[in-house]
């Protein structure tokens, strides 16, 4: 699925800009991970895509459809999404929060009752098992787990219905440079395995540079720069991830 984005804008209730003016377009099916400092824009630009913020201006398209149609309407399922609050049900084990990320891929009785089909818990403790969880802890309530494990538990969840757009938010922040590289190799394989479109925002400029298809850097919630990973100074990364 690809992403169109055209003069897009968004501006806070305070008169903040989170977004001046931005345009791209990602393909159907490559890895863009977007850099920048705290505040630059990265989180906004996810979340107007993902359709839980409303543009000033400007617009987004998925394929051919209004972006926000996508997010809440028709075809829900196509985007999986991982925030930096995770958004988990902490009272919850993790089977049944990962399992809800498939919640549009099944019947709505299902999804309400909490009686999932065995595809689904099987999906769950592949995807739990891949990102190298304890197979003891799927069955443990969130609440109990590390922050890094409930970090893993939402990504599993984003991909549990095998959206065709994942955007993913600091998916690694609260983990080791070996387990961030095991997370991003899960996602990197569905991504290359079933064509589906990546936009990761980041804080790690070695694991853009490794992971990335393509880069893209925002300051002051601007594009500054858009291009291969290898074309941009590893210094330059540094700076504008710090």
């Amino acid at each position: 699925m690809r992403i169109r984005m055209t003069s897009l804008s968004l501006v806070h209730v305070d008169g903040r800009a989170a977004l001046d003016d931005v345009s791209l377009r990602v393909p159907s099916g490559q890895f863009c991970v977007v850099l920048g400092p705290s505040g630059a824009g990265k989180s906004s630009l996810l979340g107007v895509i993902g359709g839980s913020l409303a543009p000033t201006a400007g617009a987004v398209w998925l394929d051919d459809a209004p972006a926000g149609l996508v997010a809440h309407g028709r075809a829900r399922p196509a985007i999986g999404q991982i925030h930096q609050s995770l958004a988990l049900v902490r009272q919850s084990s993790a089977a049944e929060n990962i399992m809800a990320g498939a919640a549009g891929r099944m019947a709505v009785w299902r999804a309400a009752t909490g009686l999932y089909p065995a595809w689904a818990k099987e999906r769950a403790v592949r995807l739990h098992l891949a990102l190298g969880l304890d197979g003891n802890d799927i069955s443990r309530s969130v609440s109990a787990l590390s922050g890094g494990q409930q970090q893993r538990v939402a990504i599993a969840r984003a991909l549990m219905g095998e959206p065709d757009v994942l955007l993913a938010d600091e998916p690694v922040s609260s983990l080791d440079s070996v387990t961030s590289r095991q997370v991003l190799d899960v996602i990197r394989e569905r991504q290359r395995t079933c064509g589906m479109t990546v936009v990761c925002a980041l804080h790690q400029p070695e694991l853009a540079r490794e992971y990335a298809d393509r880069v893209v850097v925002m300051e002051a919630g601007r594009i500054v720069f858009d291009g291969a990973p290898g074309d941009y100074p590893v210094r330059a990364v540094r700076q504008a991830a710090a």
